[in-house]
């Protein structure tokens, strides 16, 4: 059993005294009766400039909430705010003074009070209802995270861009303006500010930036990760509200972890697997653009993919050969696995007068290449091994969609090595949304399925209501629609059922998401990280990172569910954690029979997310590519 930390608060074990807050601050529910407010409306911000408001916490809706250092004047203060905003908008807002725990949303208390430190700290803004906090200003944008408490008291924190704001943009995005001040915070323009220093949240269109969720290569990179992050402002939370709240991070003591093997291992294998599929076959590399720069990107792509399995990293003596043919030709074919390239799609955006040359099919094998942006080895700046890597894993994948003589069969991973016994069934939903006029769209769930035997021969498909199945269907389309409706109706989209896996018997269990993800030992290692560098041998990763590495599940009999995640390789593993492991439920349809864990060793792969575990089962990325191929044809 492992300890692991999770991005929650434990309630059992944080304290917060209900009477106190209530004997220092005031909380004051403002109400629209009529319209839910949008984030541009800035009656979320302006309070906040006075000194006598605290906080303002806004999630989505039609209410927020006020805080105030208690005062006699408060009343008086709220009912200033509300007259102007409804003199001057012709609204009707209206209001309720709030005691704590609030009944409705008690988790919302935690929240107002993080919002507060706004009023204390640098780099902590609240804006738009919403705590930021600011962590790198570069060029024309300020990068930082916004933090979110949820129902279940789970922390989330999410990486947002502040871009300086341009006039001859008319989007609506761009209508809240805020002023960048001194201390790196922002806040809510006003008619006074002539600066023209002002920014909006908006992100340019193909371009994303993202904090790393742990990095422990330097104290101060730690500290500017999300993780350090989170750790920095849990710890001024609980310096701000010494002796009426401490707040303290779930810990669980009862997870198991799978076996997994380092990431280069795994690679070995995996390119010792490739060999054996491509053994004797023909990659064809189409150059559809046919230019110098092409033609010369073609021959570089050829000698990429030769270097992989010449590579005597991988291979073992005398086994370091090419054993199968690259040819570079003008034309596909449906036996062999054909590499197609094309120019990126913003260029045919902007040439219309040039056919988009993105080709698809159904009974070949192809993949498309946008040769522009394709990544680069920094030293030989050849085409990249693992983007090469990636495309022959993409080829394979849709040679065994494409190829049904007699069967289809997994080819890509050898499924008899499970030693499953009986069949599994792997099914997801996916909506198509039609437009039925200008004015009204409708939301059409399609189900597909992919039934796999012992052997690793398979059926895929679209699941359709006909009289031999219909009882079937009724039932996977009443579980789909049963959560879109509780999504809808309760906003918890992080609730979302990803996949239904369906035993022999019929038994059927659902992937659902959570709110959680596993956290590293955030107290430990700002502690360690400042006395020496953090060693990375496998008895300090358990002690530093355990959760966030490799497989971790547990079964929760008292809720009848099982819980797993599915994190970075830990062997091997660098000083760098980019993303954050989700952690995934899994609960028995009814009174069916729970049996996910037979299913854990699916995502301990590394061909579907580029050297990394997926996070899902794998033939989930057979369903989508499925899913894909379709909708490209039938577009």
């Amino acid at each position: 059993m492992a300890k692991v930390f999770i991005n929650k608060i434990d309630l059992t074990k944080s304290k917060i005294d209900y009477d106190k807050i209530n004997s220092i601050y005031d909380f004051y529910l403002i109400e629209n009766k009529s319209l839910n407010f949008k984030i541009s409306a800035k009656i979320l911000d302006e309070p906040t400039l006075t000194p006598d408001v605290l906080a303002i916490q806004f999630t989505s809706g039609n209410s927020f909430i006020v805080m105030l250092k208690k005062n006699i004047l408060n009343e008086s203060r709220i009912v200033n705010i509300i007259n102007a905003y409804n003199q001057e908008n012709n609204d009707s807002l209206c209001k309720k003074k709030l005691s704590v725990p609030f009944s409705d949303y008690p988790h919302s208390l935690l929240q107002i009070l993080f919002n507060a430190l706004a009023k204390q700290y640098e780099s902590i803004s609240n804006i738009t209802g919403k705590l930021f906090y600011f962590s790198e200003k570069k060029a024309n944008q300020v990068y930082g995270l916004e933090l979110k408490i949820d129902y279940s008291y789970s922390i989330s924190l999410a990486s947002k861009t502040f871009t300086k704001n341009k006039e001859e943009k008319k989007n609506q995005s761009y209508k809240k303006l805020f002023v960048l001040e001194p201390n790196n915070t922002l806040r809510i323009k006003t008619d006074n500010d002539k600066t023209s220093e002002l920014y909006s949240l908006f992100q340019f269109k193909n371009t994303k930036h993202s904090i790393s969720f742990a990095n422990t290569k330097t104290p101060s990179l730690y500290s500017s990760s999300k993780t350090g992050i989170l750790q920095k402002l849990v710890k001024e939370f609980n310096k701000e509200y010494s002796g009426i709240s401490e707040l303290v991070l779930l810990q669980e003591d009862d997870w198991n972890k799978l076996d997994v093997q380092s990431s280069n291992a795994q690679k070995r294998d995996h390119l010792r697997h490739l060999k054996e599929i491509l053994k004797g076959r023909t990659i064809r590399i189409i150059d559809k653009v046919g230019d110098k720069e092409t033609f010369e990107f073609a021959n570089e792509l050829k000698l990429a993919i030769e270097n992989i399995f010449l590579n005597k990293k991988y291979f073992l003596k005398d086994q370091n050969t090419v054993d199968f043919s690259i040819t570079i030709t003008d034309t596909t074919c449906n036996n062999d696995f054909n590499l197609i390239i094309i120019r990126e799609k913003k260029y045919y955006e902007i040439h219309k007068e040039e056919h988009d040359l993105h080709e698809v099919s159904n009974s070949v094998a192809i993949q498309n290449i946008t040769f522009e942006s394709f990544p680069r080895d920094k030293i030989t700046k050849l085409p990249s091994e693992a983007a090469c890597i990636v495309l022959l894993n993409e080829l394979i994948v849709k040679k065994d969609l494409i190829c049904n003589n007699p069967v289809r069969q997994i080819s890509i991973f050898n499924w008899k090595k499970m030693a499953y016994k009986n069949k599994w069934t792997f099914c997801v939903c996916d909506t198509e949304e039609i437009k039925e006029s200008e004015d009204k769209t409708i939301n059409v769930d399609h189900y597909y399925f992919m039934t796999i035997n012992p052997d690793g021969s398979f059926l895929i498909g679209e699941k359709t209501r006909d009289m031999f199945n219909q009882k079937e269907y009724q039932k996977i389309q009443d579980i789909f629609q049963l959560n879109n409706m509780t999504l809808e109706r309760h906003n918890r989209y992080d609730e979302k059922y990803k996949a239904l896996v369906i035993n022999e018997s019929g038994d059927i269990n659902i992937i659902q998401d959570t709110p959680n993800i596993m956290l590293p030992n955030i107290e430990l290692i700002s502690e360690d990280i400042k006395k020496e560098k953090l060693s990375r041998s496998l008895e300090s990763l358990e002690k530093y990172y355990a959760g966030c590495l490799d497989v971790y599940y547990k079964k929760d009999t008292a809720n009848n569910c099982e819980y797993y995640s599915s994190g970075q390789i830990g062997a091997g593993m660098q000083n760098v954690i980019e993303r954050a492991a989700h952690i995934r439920k899994v609960i028995p349809y009814e009174s069916n029979v729970l049996f996910f864990k037979e299913l854990l060793e699916l995502m301990n792969v590394t061909f579907i997310r580029n050297g990394q575990l997926t996070v899902m089962p794998f033939p989930i990325k057979y369903l989508r590519e499925y899913i894909q191929m379709q909708k490209s044809l039938n577009p």
